[in-house]
């Protein structure tokens, strides 16, 4: 038995750790929208949605080693909503990276309105990558990520591009 659960625990590892089985492939997106949300993006497939004490959260997982995430957060505080938003997403940025291990950090704008935006990747385990991408409007912000595990080419793939380019603020 024990040699049954250690061959199994060693085929798990082998599957986690090896990049040929995690290689990016094409997925099937499609157009989600949301008017709460004010927002649409193409996903590879249908998220899943839940709620949070500030907004929304929509997730597809198409595999084991890729998830497609966009939430948005109110923002209430007057403090906060005063603030200038390219540095509220510097300290957004600085949360998610405590381990100061940025490789690429730029300031972006989104459609016409050239809504504020920065993005940036950061590296959140040995075998985890995340290329994030955040939008601030007056009392919103936008999180957007894909997490590639041992596949960090993934997020520069046609399918991180089309989810991240596709995205749009629907209305303020």
């Amino acid at each position: 038995m024990t040699r049954i659960l250690i061959g199994f625990a060693m085929a798990v590892v082998l599957a986690l750790t090896s990049g040929a089985q995690s290689k990016a492939t094409e997925f099937t997106f499609q157009k989600v929208k949301s008017e709460k949300a004010r927002m649409s993006v193409e996903m590879p497939g249908q998220p899943e949605e839940s709620k949070t004490d500030r907004g929304e959260i929509f997730e597809v997982k198409p595999s084991l080693f890729f998830t497609y995430h966009v939430e948005y957060l109110d923002i209430t505080d007057p403090v906060i909503i005063a603030m200038d938003k390219s540095e509220l997403m510097k300290r957004f940025r600085d949360l998610i990276d405590m381990d100061k291990t940025i490789a690429m950090d730029k300031e972006r704008s989104l459609g016409d309105a050239k809504v504020p935006g920065r993005e940036f990747r950061v590296k959140t385990s040995p075998v985890a990558d995340l290329r994030v991408r955040l939008y601030c409007t007056e009392k919103r912000m936008y999180v957007l990520y894909v997490e590639a595990v041992n596949d960090e080419d993934a997020l520069d793939s046609k399918d991180a591009d089309r989810f991240f380019d596709s995205f749009e603020i629907t209305a303020k």
